[in-house]
């Protein structure tokens, strides 16, 4: 399957990210060679809302909404110090994940008719993913070569709205938190 071909590619899908800046140094290789969306511009970040609302909803009052919604959260700081797996993923695993799963239950309550995730999963775990769509052997690689460089902490201090045009993300907003 190609960038082109999966649903949460196509053009004008919107997501919620809270960039990690701070994860690049380390797992910036990996994620070029094994997670797809690295390749396509999207930094390394947790999902905080997937999908958003489409392109074409994404008028200046939702972005002012948006932006209200998100400064009524704090700054915080979160440390990487183990790796999760998904099927389908390989992850840092963020603590505390609270301030992570706070901010996706706020954008849900405000916009109830764009559920997280589509409605597919009934709570977020929040995560950035640094290898997706790999065999278990692949996974178990990228394991050993991370551990050694964990743990790191990292400072989020506001989340981006990315869009994608169907082959690349791209920041549409910055919304910073208070």
């Amino acid at each position: 399957m190609t960038v082109l071909d999966s649903p949460r590619w196509l053009p004008g899908r919107s997501i919620v990210v809270a960039k990690v800046p701070a994860a690049e140094p380390v797992v910036a290789a990996v994620r070029l060679r094994y997670d797809e969306s690295a390749r396509a511009g999207m930094p390394a970040h947790i999902t905080v809302f997937s999908p958003f609302l489409p392109a074409g909803r994404l008028t200046p009052d939702v972005l002012d909404e948006l932006g209200r919604l998100v400064s009524r959260h704090r700054a915080f700081d979160v440390t990487f110090a183990g790796l999760g797996r998904f099927p389908v993923a390989l992850w840092l695993a963020p603590e505390p994940p609270q301030p992570l799963r706070a901010l996706p239950e706020a954008i849900a309550a405000h916009w109830p008719e764009t559920p997280l995730h589509g409605g597919r999963f009934k709570k977020a775990i929040p995560h950035p993913t640094v290898a997706s769509d790999q065999s278990t052997q692949v996974y178990d690689v990228v394991e050993e070569t991370l551990g050694p460089v964990l743990p790191f902490t990292a400072r989020i201090t506001g989340l981006h709205l990315m869009v994608t045009d169907g082959a690349s993300w791209n920041d549409r907003a910055q919304f910073a938190l208070g």
